[in-house]
């Protein structure tokens, strides 16, 4: 993605996404309630003092937070800062709760969770559904399948709406196909260094990214299918 540059009217920018996130998303959940998974996690009320990016925050007893299921444009990225000054209107100063799966913590130590606002608000999905976020999960984290096929279906109408990310003209070139890796939730170019190892008998093939997209995989961070 391109750096973006405009630094004008990135409040008013903002306010405007975050008011139609929370409208739609609300029409939204009248119509796709869930239904709540058997077992709830436990897990004490914080506050969110600070974002350090659209998936990263940091709590009031000191942990940081990364919010599970999704990736936020990196610094550089167009709505990198979008993204990150809705995940700071959704819960910067505010009393979170934090659910879990299978994993705790990732590779840097940061402790990994689902995060809720006025208790069912769910901000991971209210940042795919407003497309801040795109679908990024892990196989291992099987536990709570509930909460993905929330953020799949939020992912979906984003992209059919066009929202934030979804905005952007798909990366070129475009492939005559994809293929993806069903052990690591990523599709990928043909011929990418990712799948040098793979056995090429367990992977999927489908014309067009979208078709990858709405099963939830993401694309590889190497060849940016």
């Amino acid at each position: 993605m391109a750096k973006n540059n405009k630094s004008s009217g990135i409040s008013a920018r903002i306010l405007l996404l975050l008011l139609i996130a929370f409208a739609v998303y609300s029409l939204y959940n009248q119509f796709n309630k869930p239904q709540e998974p058997e077992q709830r996690e436990p897990a004490g009320i914080l506050t969110m003092v600070e974002l350090t990016d659209g998936d990263t925050g940091e709590l009031s007893d000191g942990r940081t937070v990364r919010f599970l299921g999704i990736d936020t444009p990196e610094r550089g990225q167009d709505f990198y800062f979008e993204a990150t000054r809705m995940s700071s209107e959704l819960c910067r100063g505010r009393a979170v709760r934090l659910e879990h799966d299978s994993r705790l913590t990732d590779k840097y130590g940061r402790e990994l969770a689902y995060v809720f606002v006025d208790d069912t608000i769910m901000v991971n999905e209210v940042l795919v559904y407003a497309g801040m976020a795109n679908v990024y999960i892990f196989p291992s984290d099987q536990k709570n399948m509930e909460y993905r096929r929330r953020l799949i279906l939020a992912q979906i109408d984003a992209r059919k709406a066009k929202r934030g990310i979804w905005s952007l003209p798909p990366p070129e070139p475009i492939e005559k196909s994809y293929l993806g890796n069903a052990h690591t939730f990523r599709f990928h170019r043909p011929g990418c260094r990712s799948l040098e190892r793979t056995d090429k008998n367990r992977l999927l093939e489908y014309s067009s990214r979208d078709e990858f997209l709405d099963l939830g995989f993401s694309p590889c961070r190497n060849c940016k299918p």
